[in-house]
């Protein structure tokens, strides 16, 4: 009966190793996933090497797009506040016009500083 049990929690134990190992794998960025979104997606995407004050390589640098992160913090704040007061319900879906109320347009200017 023990070994039986010492036989099942180490099957689990090593599948959940597996399945950390490829997690870590399949979402660890890596030069490559970055070089094809690029290759794939020349419209949403932008790149600028600097060393040491001088531009390397840029592309699309003078193209203005959305900070996708900062975008997220300020919708999941906004999210959680009106949850929390009943002004929404997490359960209904969002349309897209009531997200874009919440976008920030921010000149490339004030993104890109060199030297």
């Amino acid at each position: 009966m023990l070994k039986g049990i010492l036989i099942a929690l180490g099957v689990i134990i090593g599948v959940l190793i597996l399945l950390i190992v490829l997690g870590v794998y399949y979402f660890l960025p890596s030069e490559n996933k970055i070089l094809n979104f690029i290759k794939n997606n020349p419209s949403r995407s932008s790149i600028l090497l600097v060393r040491n004050g001088t531009i390397i390589m840029g592309k699309n640098i003078d193209k203005i797009m959305p900070l996708a992160s900062t975008v997220k913090i300020i919708l999941a704040i906004e999210y959680a506040e009106q949850s929390a007061n009943g002004q929404l319900n997490p359960d209904k879906m969002v349309s897209i016009n009531e997200l874009d109320k919440f976008y920030i347009p921010i000149p490339m200017a004030a993104l890109i500083q060199v030297g």
